[in-house]
């Protein structure tokens, strides 16, 4: 192997091991959370109140968790403030422009550098938010979701990309699942390997992948 592909391996396998390390460190919060506070029965809703502000979901999360800082926005600098996140592959913003998205809601930085940020959507009943469908005019409560999560397993620093070292998820009632496919951590965790990707500049035009 040549000494370019040996650093690409390494880089890859730190970023492989901190996913991992960070979808354990989510998943022991959320279940030392729900098992402190309600029975084994109960599910990911009872965090998710309606009406609680995302800093007072995610402040429940705090005492399991090593945390450094706690900010209520995601804009705060104290927490890395509002940074892109790279798409696994070019995303046409509709103006044929490589587009990024951003870690919404409020955000916590654990003493190991990682970022998790979270956003409640229960707005709508006691158990989940949902997603709505609209057909011709008229919405239909479809999907149970009570919030989203993201995980910056590297902090602030690079590469910011989903797939390699940022995770989203939808929080559901009794389990989380990926938001979109090229932040899919089990695909990371099964096949020890970040999500291919095509790199990009953020603003740069859109040329397809």
């Amino acid at each position: 192997m040549t000494i370019p592909t040996l650093i690409a391996n390494y880089q890859e396998k730190v970023l492989v091991n901190k996913a991992k390390r960070g979808y354990t460190t989510l998943m022991q919060a959320l279940n030392m959370y729900k098992s402190t506070n309600y029975t084994a029965a109960d599910n990911y809703g009872n965090l998710f109140v309606t009406g609680e502000s995302d800093i007072e979901v995610l402040s429940k999360l705090v005492p399991y968790m090593r945390v450094k800082k706690t900010c209520e926005r995601y804009t705060d600098n104290e927490c890395g403030g509002n940074y892109p996140v790279k798409h696994a592959k070019p995303r046409d913003n509709g103006h044929g422009i490589n587009t990024s998205d951003n870690l919404w809601g409020a955000r916590v930085v654990l003493q190991d550098g990682m970022i998790f940020s979270l956003q409640n959507m229960n707005e709508k009943t006691n158990a989940c938010g949902y997603d709505y469908t609209y057909n011709n005019g008229t919405a239909t409560a479809t999907n149970p979701i009570c919030g989203r999560i993201w995980i910056d397993t590297n902090g602030v620093n690079a590469p910011n990309r989903y797939g390699s070292d940022v995770f989203a998820f939808y929080v559901k009632a009794q389990s989380l699942e990926p938001t979109k496919s090229d932040c899919d951590i089990n695909y990371v965790i099964t096949q020890n390997k970040i999500i291919p990707y095509v790199d990009y500049e953020v603003g740069s035009e859109y040329t397809g992948e």
